[in-house]
């Protein structure tokens, strides 16, 4: 039948538009709380395979591992960012020092 020709039912209320997904936590939050990577985006940054990312976070490597479930986990990113800033300051004071 022809979109023009089905007969519409005038006791049937139009359909609701659709509400946006929200993530439930007001807009100011949003500054204040930390950003959480993925293992893979923890592996991108330090350039090694996630596997090894687990097992730094198994062997109590990581700082900022949040753990989500049995297997899954977030590092806080700035967490990430002071190690990469303390090994890098180190690796200066070595470097200096030769």
């Amino acid at each position: 039948m022809p979109a023009a020709m089905i007969p519409v039912d005038a006791d049937v209320a139009p359909a609701k538009p659709r509400r946006k997904r929200t993530t439930g936590a007001p807009a100011e939050w949003s500054s204040r709380l930390p950003t959480m990577l993925t293992v893979k985006d923890v592996a991108r940054v330090l350039r090694m395979t996630p596997a090894a990312v687990y097992a730094m976070v198994e062997r109590g490597q990581l700082p900022g591992v949040v753990r989500i479930g049995r297997r899954r986990v977030r590092i806080r990113e700035d967490a990430l960012l002071d190690l990469l800033r303390q090994k890098s300051t180190s690796f200066a004071g070595k470097a200096a020092s030769e």
